[in-house]
């Protein structure tokens, strides 16, 4: 089956192709992705059961009890998902990097032109722009890449305005040399949450700091609600989406990863999750790109995005 999975030329082709636009366009990507999908059924590729499936099979008749329908149709859209997820190894980063750099490049001049954040044609929210962006620059710590392309990476996250991607970047990069030299890591460490505390204060500068204050009073407030969600429904959750209808239909989601989480699967739900991710074997790098997921998801659930998901799994 792998043998014929790898000399598949068809299969192959739209691995490439979905390598060259998974930085550069959310539409093309999930088409790609539906084709891919569709293919490997028709294939019979990775037709096997795994674990993560009755995670999302026994949410659907909860989503049903709650009448959250969305709910059902994002359960089968995961495990859709995470069954084209083996070709993520097969995917050409130098190719994503190479033209991720490119779109980036024309989000920086819009961005500049329009005076819009960039983010809004490629990924159509900036926020999950910011966190794939991150994403990347995390992936140079790991396997270097020409510095140029770093560079645009940068710039373009600057003009995106997701302010908690550069925060869990500065963050993630203070673990990594706390785990190089503690003394110098604890440095970095506190002087990076003494400045965000700063900015915060509004004393010092930072990306759209002039309301930083006003969302962050948002957050607490949409937080405060998720939690409120939870109260019937902690032990199973109510399946994914079900924010969207509990704050009918304002926000499409609770805006953090652990919150959502509980509030879509509930607490057996994320001891299943914890119990799979128990067999993976970590290293430091796979440690390092928790580290960013994880405290970006303090403030946003930019890991549901299927561009961000499979760079994700890719480097996890």
């Amino acid at each position: 089956m792998d043998l014929e999975v790898q000399e598949d030329k068809i299969l192959s082709t739209l691995i490439l192709l979905l390598s060259v636009v998974l930085g550069i366009s959310y539409i093309a990507t999930t088409i790609l992705l539906i084709m891919i999908l569709c293919y490997s059924l028709y294939k019979g590729y990775n037709l096997k059961f795994k674990k993560i499936y009755l995670l999302f099979l026994f949410n659907i008749p909860i989503c049903v009890y709650y009448r959250n329908y969305l709910g059902i149709l994002v359960d089968i859209a995961l495990i859709a998902f995470f069954y084209v997820s083996y070709i993520r190894n097969r995917i050409d980063y130098n190719l994503v990097v190479r033209y991720s750099a490119y779109m980036a490049v024309v989000e920086i001049v819009l961005s500049l032109l329009l005076r819009e954040r960039a983010g809004v044609y490629s990924f159509f929210n900036p926020n999950y722009y910011g966190a794939f962006l991150a994403l990347l620059i995390v992936y140079y710590h790991i396997k270097k890449y020409d510095r140029k392309y770093l560079l645009v990476f940068i710039i373009a996250l600057l003009l995106t305005g997701s302010r908690f991607a550069l925060v869990s970047l500065i963050l993630t990069y203070a673990l990594v040399l706390l785990d190089k030299n503690r003394v110098l890591g604890s440095i970095a460490l506190i002087i990076s949450l003494i400045y965000f505390y700063l900015v915060y204060k509004g004393i010092v500068p930072f990306v759209r700091a002039d309301t930083i204050s006003k969302y962050l009073d948002l957050r607490l407030w949409i937080y405060q609600l998720g939690i409120k969600g939870m109260s019937h429904g902690f032990l199973l959750g109510h399946g994914p989406t079900y924010f969207y209808k509990y704050s009918k239909h304002v926000y499409p989601h609770s805006h953090n990863i652990l919150i959502e989480y509980i509030l879509s699967y509930g607490l057996i739900g994320l001891v299943y999750a914890l119990y799979n991710i128990s067999e993976v074997k970590f290293n430091k790098k796979k440690i390092l790109v928790i580290a960013l997921i994880m405290i970006h998801g303090l403030a946003d659930y930019t890991i549901f995005w299927p561009q961000v998901a499979l760079v994700f799994l890719t480097l996890f």
